[in-house]
């Protein structure tokens, strides 16, 4: 398949789709791989066999899970950690290569076999949430970095510290910038935490700030350290300086702004918190799937 070009690649790539991604899948992610890397094909082509590939694995990774239902949260992350996750990578990269394709016509070749992936995938995010949702019910989870004591745990006063916020950026999508980051400068690694409830960003982002106190309120969703307001960066920036004097808050964008220099002066703080958001707001303004998982790719 990988020297067919771009209509008879189109015609395989229907077939491959039109029956069921779920039967023979790996034998048919493997061959729209092929049509995707072919020379010979334009690029609507390439991103319509990425899309099936993708689909494809996704059923792949999905009959692995014998059942989302364990015993203990525990279990739970130790199992999404350890390769549920793929569910939702392979989800993720076929919503992004089918947003990339422009033309109508070649879209349509595949449009029932991805509006049956979705419905399915849903199913499989539900049946997921709903084993999560059954288990836990909030507070500390033996072994998992929580949130509320993020700062507290992962702080060392004896070196410089920059921590990234990069909100809504999901495991699966944190480990391709490990992977990323690995390939350049190696070391990197990873582990996962826990977030509190609500999970919401204005009432628990916040939380991975450096406090000694917690306050919900209804004008202004949460405060730290006796009411102090954690809306704009310059909020956040006092209470970092509350723990730690050397410390300084900035946002993604005001980095990109900066010459070389600047930023260099920056990173010589004691503390840096860099927010980042391009995920999130993405996410919040009625976007499709498409839209957020291109937003993922724009992040990583």
């Amino acid at each position: 398949f990988g020297f067919y070009f771009s209509n008879l690649s189109i015609a395989v790539l229907y077939l491959i789709a039109k029956d069921s991604l779920g039967s023979l899948s790996s034998e048919k992610a493997a061959a729209a791989e092929r049509v995707a890397n072919s020379q010979l094909v334009i690029q609507d082509v390439k991103h319509l066999g990425k899309t099936v590939a993708a689909m494809a694995r996704f059923y792949v990774e999905k009959t692995k899970v014998a059942t989302f239902n364990l015993n203990t949260p525990e279990e739970i992350i130790a199992a999404y950690t350890g390769g549920w996750w793929r569910i939702d990578r392979e989800y993720r990269i076929a919503l992004e290569n089918f947003a990339l394709i422009d033309g109508d016509s070649c879209r349509a070749k595949v449009e029932a076999a991805k509006d049956k992936f979705e419905t399915d995938a849903q199913e499989t995010f539900n049946e997921m949430n709903v084993a999560w949702t059954n288990l836990y019910s909030g507070g500390a989870v033996a072994g998992i970095l929580s949130q509320e004591n993020f700062y507290k745990k992962v702080y060392d006063p004896g070196v410089k510290m920059a921590f990234v916020i990069s909100d809504a950026l999901r495991y699966e999508v944190a480990l391709e910038v490990m992977d990323r980051l690995n390939a350049e400068r190696s070391s990197v690694t990873m582990r996962p935490g826990i977030a509190s409830l609500p999970s919401e960003t204005k009432y628990t982002k916040a939380l991975l700030l450096p406090h000694s106190s917690v306050q919900f309120n209804i004008e202004k969703p949460i405060c730290l350290d006796g009411s102090k307001a954690t809306v704009s960066t310059a909020d956040k920036e006092l209470i970092v300086k509350n723990h730690c004097s050397d410390g300084v808050c900035v946002t993604a964008d005001m980095l990109k702004s900066k010459s070389q220099v600047e930023k260099r002066e920056i990173f010589k703080h004691k503390v840096v918190y860099v927010f980042h958001d391009t995920i999130d707001v993405s996410g919040h303004d009625a976007a499709t799937g498409q839209d957020v998982a291109k937003a993922c790719r724009n992040a990583i």
